[in-house]
C-alpha cells in the first residue's frame, strides 16, 4: 500500500514536474468506449478524471482485426469540388496495438506531403498514392480508444472523421477511474471504463481485492469497504487469463477529519464555449472546482490554463479566477479566451492553485487536462438547442430499471439540421462530493434515437440525473444540454452505514404526502428535507425493524417563495440495512396544509442536522463532450465529410450491475 505524500510546498515548476506526470495519460483517451454490437445499446462513459489511458505492454499475438462484427464501410460521397481537401473513409477502421498497422485513407485534395494524426498521435510513413489516396502506418503501442482521424495539407486545409478509428489490445486497459478519490470510514464506489475487461475480471486496491461487479468488456464497478485505510493505492484490474492493467496512484482515500481540504477537478468539467470548438474562432474555457472539506470560505481562487505542454511559458493561456468557494462545494471560474490557430486535436491543462498558497491535504490532484479536437471552420457555426427531454413521459419515479427517453431539438438560423443525440447519466458520490458521470451514449443519430429510446438505468437506488445533448449536420454541439431527473425505487433496495440513498420530488403547498419505509434487514431511518434551507425536516427514525413513515401536507414554510420546490428524502444508514420505500402523492386541492404527522422519533438516536447532499447540489451543466459526426453538406469546401461515422452508433451495449 502506498501511504500519502507528506505535505510539502513546492515551487511553481517543481508542481508542475509532479503534476503532469498524473495529467499526460489523461489527455489521450478522451475519445468514447465504441465497439460494434447489433443489438447495441449506445452507453458508454465520460471523459476520464486524472489519468484515462493506461497502455498494456504488447503481447506476441495480436488479435484478429474485427471483420464481421463491424460494418461494410460507406460508399464515398460525391465530392463537390475535387480542387478541395476531402477525406472519405480509412481502411481498416481497427487495428490491434500490439503490431503497426498500414491503413489506406480515400479523399480527394491530397498534397504532396500531408500530416495525419490519430487524435494527439501522429501516424508515420505517410505516403501520397495520388491526390485521392494516401497509405500511413498506425503505430504499434498505443493506448486503446476510439480516435479522430485528422489529416493536413501544407497549406493549412484540414479534414476530419470523428470518432473513426479503433486501437484495441489483447490484455484489459484502463481509460478513467471516477471518482479518483474517497473518504475512509465510509462504504465507496469506483467506476473503472476500460476495453477488454473480460467477464469474471477482478478489481485489487493495492494488494486489497474488492467486490466487483462487471459489464464485459467495457465497465467495472468496485466496492471499497469502510474498513480500508487512508493512503494513495494503484488499481488492478486482472482478466481470468491472467492479464492485467494497472493505474499507478488512481485512487486515494482521505480522513475526513477537521483539518481536510482539498481542490480537484475532473477533466470532464475542463470545459468550452462554444462547446464545439473551431480555428481561428475565440472559444471561452473554464474549470469547474470541487472542494472537499475546508472551514473558511476561500477568495479569488487561481486557476491557470495551458495549450499543450504546461511546463513551456509559451503555452500558457491565461488566469482565471473563482472569486469565492464555500467548504464542501463546486463552483466555475470565471472564463479566459483561447483562439486556436488551426484545427486538430490540442491537450488542454489547468492548474489549481498554482502557487501553492492554499493548504492542502492532497496536493498531487491539482492538475487537470483534456484532450479535444479543434474543427475547422464551417458554413453553419450556430449552435443547435435542446428544447424538450424526459424519461418514461416525465415520470418522477421508476421501479423498472429500463426507461424510455424522448428529446425534442431545433437548429437556429444558419440551420444545416439535427443530425445526432447524445444522453449522459450521473450519480452522486459522497466520498468525492460530486455528481459523477458514470456513462453517457456517444452520439447516436437522431432520427432514431430521440423517440422511445430505451435506456436502461445504474442499478443503484435514488435520484438519477440524465442530460440530453445535441449536434447538427455541421458538428456544432448545444451549448447547454436539457436537464431531466428520475427515481429509481426498486422493490428492495440496500444502505450502507452511514450514508443515505436520496430521492427527489417535486412539490407544491397543499399536496398530500405519504412516505413510508419498511426495514426488510438492520435499521433505515427515514429524513424528508424541504426545499426551504430554513424549515426543519420531517423525521421517522425508529429503532430496528419498526416501520417509519411520514404523513404531511407541505405548508408555506417549507418554501422559498410561493412556488413549487423540490423535497429531498433521504433513507439513512443508521446501520447498513435492506428496505423498502413507498412514496404516495396526491396533488393538492388549495385548501389549508394539515400538520405533519410522522411515524416516530426515537430519542436515543441523535438526529441528522442536515442533508447529506444540499438541495442544490445538481450535475454541472458544463461538460467535456467527444467530437460530434460532420455531415459534408454543412460543411464549407475547407472540409468535407461523410454524413455519418462507421463508428457512430456502434457502441458497446452494457446492461445492468446488480448492486
Amino acid at each position: 500500500m502506498l501511504q500519502p505524500t507528506d505535505r510539502s510546498r513546492h515551487s511553481f515548476s517543481r508542481r508542475l514536474d509532479s503534476l503532469l506526470l498524473l495529467a499526460l495519460v489523461a489527455a489521450t483517451a478522451w475519445g468514447i468506449l465504441a465497439l460494434r454490437g447489433p443489438e447495441a445499446q449506445a452507453e458508454s462513459f465520460l471523459p476520464p478524471q486524472r489519468q484515462s489511458a493506461y497502455p498494456i505492454p504488447p503481447t506476441s499475438t495480436p488479435p484478429p482485426t474485427p471483420t464481421s462484427a463491424y460494418p461494410a464501410p460507406y460508399p464515398p460521397p460525391i465530392p463537390p469540388s475535387s480542387g478541395f481537401l476531402q477525406l472519405f473513409t480509412v481502411e481498416p477502421f481497427a487495428a490491434s496495438n500490439a503490431a503497426s498497422t498500414t491503413v489506406t485513407l480515400s479523399g480527394t485534395g491530397f498534397q504532396e506531403t500531408p500530416t495525419l494524426k490519430l487524435g494527439p498521435y501522429s501516424l508515420l510513413a505517410v505516403r501520397r498514392i495520388s491526390s485521392e489516396q494516401l497509405t500511413a502506418v498506425v503505430p504499434a503501442g498505443l493506448p486503446q480508444g476510439i480516435y479522430d482521424l485528422i489529416v493536413a495539407n501544407p497549406d493549412g486545409q484540414t479534414a476530419l472523421l470523428a470518432q473513426e478509428f479503433m486501437v484495441i489490445g489483447n490484455g484489459p486497459a484502463l481509460f478513467s477511474v471516477s471518482p479518483p478519490q474517497g473518504v475512509a470510514g465510509v462504504e465507496n464506489k469506483i467506476y473503472l471504463q476500460g476495453f477488454n475487461l473480460a467477464a469474471g475480471a477482478t478489481v485489487r486496491l493495492g494488494a486489497l481485492h474488492l467486490p466487483t461487479a462487471g459489464i464485459p468488456p467495457t465497465f467495472l464497478r468496485a466496492v471499497v469497504s469502510p474498513t480500508v485505510a487512508t493512503g494513495t493505492y494503484d488499481l488492478h484490474v486482472t482478466n481470468p487469463d491472467g492479464t492485467t492493467a494497472t493505474a499507478p496512484d488512481a485512487y486515494t482515500l482521505l480522513s475526513l477529519d477537521e483539518t481536510y481540504d482539498d481542490l480537484y477537478a475532473p477533466s470532464s468539467q475542463l470545459w468550452s464555449s462554444p462547446t464545439t470548438v473551431r480555428a481561428a474562432a475565440p472559444s471561452d474555457l473554464g474549470l469547474v472546482v470541487t472542494r472537499q472539506g475546508g472551514k473558511n470560505t476561500l477568495a479569488n481562487l487561481k486557476v491557470h490554463f495551458y495549450v499543450d505542454d504546461p511546463t513551456m511559458a509559451a503555452n500558457w493561456l491565461g488566469e482565471a479566477t473563482l472569486p469565492l468557494l464555500s467548504p464542501q462545494s463546486s463552483e466555475s471560474t470565471a472564463a479566459i479566451q483561447w483562439t486556436p490557430p488551426a484545427p486538430g486535436a490540442y491537450t488542454l491543462y489547468a492548474l489549481i492553485d498554482p502557487d501553492g498558497s492554499i493548504e492542502e491535504t492532497l496536493e498531487t490532484n491539482n492538475l487537470v487536462s483534456r484532450t479535444l479536437t479543434v474543427l475547422p471552420s464551417g458554413r453553419d457555426a450556430v449552435a443547435p438547442r435542446v428544447d424538450a427531454f424526459t424519461a418514461d413521459d416525465g415520470a418522477d419515479s421508476s421501479a423498472d430499471l429500463n426507461v424510455q427517453l424522448d428529446v425534442r431539438a431545433s437548429d437556429p438560423t444558419p440551420s444545416s439540421g439535427i443530425q445526432s443525440v447524445l444522453y449522459q447519466e450521473f450519480e452522486f458520490s459522497p466520498g468525492a462530493n460530486q455528481w459523477v458521470p458514470a456513462r453517457h451514449s456517444g452520439w447516436l443519430d437522431f432520427a432514431t434515437a430521440s423517440s422511445d429510446y430505451s435506456w436502461t438505468l445504474l442499478s443503484s437506488p435514488g435520484v438519477k440525473y440524465l442530460h440530453a445533448w445535441v449536434a447538427d449536420q455541421g458538428g456544432n454541439i448545444s451549448l447547454f444540454p436539457f436537464k431531466e431527473r428520475i427515481n429509481y425505487v426498486p422493490p428492495t433496495a440496500r444502505v450502507g452505514l452511514n450514508q443515505a440513498n436520496t430521492y427527489r420530488y417535486t412539490l407544491a403547498p397543499g399536496d398530500q404526502v405519504v412516505v413510508t419505509l419498511t426495514p426488510v434487514e438492520g435499521d433505515p431511518d427515514l429524513y424528508l428535507w424541504p426545499p426551504n434551507p430554513d424549515a426543519p425536516p420531517y423525521v421517522s427514525n425508529l429503532a430496528g425493524s419498526a416501520v417509519d413513515s411520514v404523513r404531511f401536507s407541505p405548508s408555506s414554510s417549507d418554501f422559498i417563495g410561493d412556488a413549487e420546490g423540490d423535497f429531498q428524502i433521504e433513507i439513512y444508514g443508521y446501520t447498513a440495512a435492506t428496505y423498502q420505500l413507498s412514496v404516495q402523492i396526491s396533488p393538492g386541492t388549495g385548501t389549508a396544509s394539515v400538520a405533519g404527522v410522522a411515524g416516530g422519533v426515537d430519542p436515543d438516536k441523535p438526529p441528522l442536522t442536515q442533508p447529506l447532499i444540499t438541495l442544490d447540489s445538481v450535475p454541472a451543466s458544463r461538460q467535456a463532450l467527444p467530437t460530434a459526426p460532420v455531415s459534408s453538406a454543412a460543411q464549407a469546401n475547407t472540409l468535407y465529410l461523410p454524413a455519418v461515422s462507421r463508428l457512430v452508433n456502434s457502441y458497446l451495449y452494457l446492461p445492468t450491475i446488480s448492486q
